[in-house]
């Protein structure tokens, strides 16, 4: 007869629960649209209010306060991207471009996760004065391919990056991508660096945590910035015909801003608009240039007008295109 041994289970089950009430965390990568179009390169083109703002504000590494908003646009023979960058501080003098203050872009055309050789991906610098770097060449990539324009609050960084490979996008495409923003360093502290997908800015030898980007079909039809009708819920706050202007879509502002409950002046002497809504002012000068690439403000009918997006943006809104009666919705 074998001998009877007795078996304490209390390490394991401690184990065991220790681990249920601590699951392992799952990455989940991120996933947005580039819109189909081809926009007029380093000229603010309104064409680029069709695409949805990407955030790029995940401090992967460091604790740096830029933070970045990306805008994707796609044709035939390149993925453009739009990075309007916040950023106080932008610091160029170090040698390496990697650690100057810049925008990196990583693309894989067959969207492939994991260790990637030089055709499954790739990675594209522009440094906030405009010099491009990469890891591996490209044909179509250099300078000329990329424009950079400093702002009151950081710079805006425009890249046209070439799809290699022979690769032919179509509608429904999904690549793999991700944005890094770096921060050039201070003396005593690794690089910060701000990322949209990956979580630990891995980016240079892993595309494991890159996003999802969809290539979407053109939104020629829809106005700049408006959403899809089925997107609306509720009665909307005020409804306008479509109203444009070198194509792009300008909506009143004064009648919208009071009709959300906001106070709105006006300063003939500086050509002014002043907004007072939930205890928050919001100035621009018509003729002017509104942030971020939004576009310009203009008097039309003695009426101060302004693009959809600034709108959307600036008031917390949502702004819809009814592709049936021609007109545009604003929900609160």
């Amino acid at each position: 007869m074998g001998k009877i041994i007795g078996i304490d289970l209390g390490t394991t089950n401690s184990c065991v629960a220790t681990a249920l009430a601590n699951p392992p965390e799952v990455f989940v990568p991120k996933t947005g649209e580039a819109v189909g179009g081809t926009p007029k390169f380093g000229e603010n083109d309104p064409l680029w209010n069709e695409a949805a703002a990407l955030t790029v504000d995940q401090k992967a590494i460091g604790n740096s306060p830029a933070t970045a908003k990306a805008y994707l646009l796609w044709d035939e023979a390149n993925l453009y991207v739009r990075v309007e960058v916040q950023d106080a501080n932008i610091d160029i003098t170090a040698a390496e471009p990697y650690m100057q203050d810049s925008v990196e872009v990583f693309v894989s055309e067959a969207n492939v996760k994991g260790a990637y050789s030089a055709e499954e991906g790739n990675q594209y610098r522009v440094t906030a004065e405009g010099k491009t770097s990469f890891k591996t060449e490209a044909a179509g990539w250099d300078d000329s391919a990329a424009t950079v324009t400093a702002t009151d609050t950081g710079y805006v960084a425009e890249m046209k990056i070439p799809f290699r490979n022979g690769f032919a996008p179509k509608v429904n495409d999904v690549i793999g991508f991700d944005i890094q923003i770096n921060d050039a360093p201070p003396a005593t502290e690794d690089r910060p660096q701000i990322t949209w997908s990956d979580n630990v800015a891995g980016g240079y030898s892993t595309s494991a945590k890159w996003g999802d980007v969809t290539l979407a079909a053109a939104a020629s039809a829809m106005p700049a910035n408006a959403q899809a009708s089925a997107a609306a819920t509720g009665e909307p706050v005020i409804t306008f015909h479509e109203q444009t202007n070198d194509g792009s879509t300008l909506l009143p502002i004064r009648a919208i801003a009071e009709a959300l409950g906001a106070t709105v002046s006006w300063d003939g002497a500086t050509d002014t608009v002043t907004i007072i809504k939930d205890g928050e002012t919001i100035s621009f000068m018509i003729g002017q240039a509104l942030p971020d690439g939004m576009g310009v403000g203009e008097i039309k009918e003695g009426r101060a007008m302004v693009p959809t997006r600034f709108i959307s943006e600036t008031l917390g809104v949502d702004v819809v295109w009814d592709e049936a009666t021609q007109t545009i919705s604003i929900y609160n």
